[in-house]
């Protein structure tokens, strides 16, 4: 695929240091794998895409994760994909972006998550699922992640809540953990493919109760409503 971006600096209030941000205009769907060939875009005086360190996708349909976007920005801090359809996440997608620290999946279509998914993100410090379609998470997703501050599953039909960091990290590791294994209990990975897809061992049924404002909100296309939801997280 090829990404348009409008280039910008902004200065959020709750922090002192400005945003060099592309904001994703635009997508040309040139192939199926999420990988992105090419970025187009115009810099103020004195940018480049070395600048860039904040990238953010919303209401555009796509599948795949924009996949090898930090050879393109190689200090991309933060990852917004909001709203865009997405079913399918790769830890191939993350290849070179080491240096990630945010990733806001909210408002997509993704079921499960594969467990070496942050394989190539292990400095990620805020993950964001929030009303997606998961109804599976593998305990061990998160081990690797030492940075890790805030988890959000909020208004998924399997899982539904989020962990934030409070005193030692290694604490937020164990309370995830003790979460993940009330909700999913002895169901277990059996395979994992390169798109990021799984097949499952059901030791119990799923959760089949999906709640009615998730299924409204993704009827309603991500409204202005939707949209300050997520800007809330």
């Amino acid at each position: 695929m090829e990404l348009f971006c409008e280039y910008s600096t902004v200065s959020p209030f709750y922090t002192d240091e400005d945003i060099y941000k592309c904001e994703v205009i635009g997508i040309n769907r040139i192939a199926s794998n999420g990988r992105v060939l090419n970025i187009h875009g115009t810099h103020p005086d004195g940018k480049s895409n070395a600048d860039v360190n904040t990238l953010t996708i919303f209401d555009h349909q796509i599948e795949n994760f924009p996949r090898y976007l930090c050879n393109f920005f190689p200090n991309l801090k933060s990852i917004s994909v909001l709203c865009c359809g997405l079913k399918k996440l790769s830890k191939f997608d993350f290849i070179g972006c080491e240096g990630i620290e945010k990733l806001m999946l909210n408002g997509n279509l993704i079921k499960s998550v594969a467990p070496d998914v942050f394989e190539y993100a292990s400095n990620l410090e805020i993950i964001s699922f929030f009303m997606n379609q998961i109804s599976f998470v593998p305990e061990i997703v998160f081990d690797g992640l030492k940075m890790l501050k805030y988890v959000n599953f909020k208004m998924n039909p399997g899982i539904d809540w989020c962990c934030k960091e409070f005193g030692q990290q290694g604490n937020l590791l164990a309370e995830i953990k003790v979460k993940l294994r009330k909700d999913f209990g002895a169901k277990q990975v059996i395979g994992s493919d390169e798109n990021g897809t799984q097949e499952f061992f059901e030791a119990f049924k799923f959760l089949e109760n999906f709640r009615d404002s998730a299924r409204i909100a993704m009827e309603d296309n991500c409204d202005n409503r939707i949209k300050m939801m997520f800007n809330r997280l």
